[in-house]
């Protein structure tokens, strides 16, 4: 199953029940391209140390994390004894989110074409029915020009949910880029 984003440039190579790989062919028909992968900002990073120095303050470095079914974290401090003395619920709004993504430019007739918004693909993004795409100021692509292949995982639990689009539902994306005849993993991201 093609994501339904991908169908104008993702060639079908290989598909079975688990996954399926394609190679990215610009409409044009060129298949090389410059790739672009946000990175975390300096604002970012700083935020997201200072969260993690609060973190290791309150609960130091040996601390648990554990969920219940309702889908609720707890962050759990055990004493000596492996007894419960501290047992807290991580928000998500507490955490500080980084939202991956990663397009490509053509490097016949420069489209851009989004291969993976963390936003608005794969099964968290459908689940949690969040439809913004994620807003990148400034892109940098690559000065290198490579073929890329995108290989998509499925599960068989997404049929059980009620999702309008099951293509964009994938548990997992991995983008390769090829340089030379080399397969070199560009990402690995999973999405559930």
């Amino acid at each position: 199953m093609i994501p339904s984003y991908l169908k104008d440039i993702g060639k079908e190579i290989h598909s079975n029940k688990e996954s399926t790989k394609l190679k990215i062919i610009c409409t044009c028909g060129c298949d090389e391209f410059k790739l672009f992968r946000k990175k975390k900002s300096r604002e970012y990073i700083k935020l997201e140390k200072e969260y993690e120095e609060q973190f290791i303050k309150e609960f130091g470095r040996g601390f648990e994390m554990q969920s219940d079914l309702n889908g609720q974290v707890f962050v759990i401090k055990r004493n000596i004894f492996g007894k419960i003395v501290k047992k807290t619920e991580i928000k998500k709004l507490d955490i500080p989110l980084f939202k991956n993504f990663i397009s490509v430019k053509c490097s016949s007739c420069c489209r851009e074409y989004i291969l993976f918004d963390e936003n608005i693909h794969g099964y968290d993004a459908v689940i949690e029915k969040n439809q913004e795409s994620t807003i990148v100021e400034s892109k940098h692509y690559s000065d290198d020009s490579q073929k890329i292949e995108v290989i998509v995982y499925y599960n068989d639990d997404n049929e059980e949910e009620n999702i309008n689009d099951l293509s964009v539902a994938f548990g997992r994306i991995k983008i390769i880029k090829i340089t030379n005849n080399k397969k070199i993993t560009y990402c690995d991201f999973e999405c559930e």
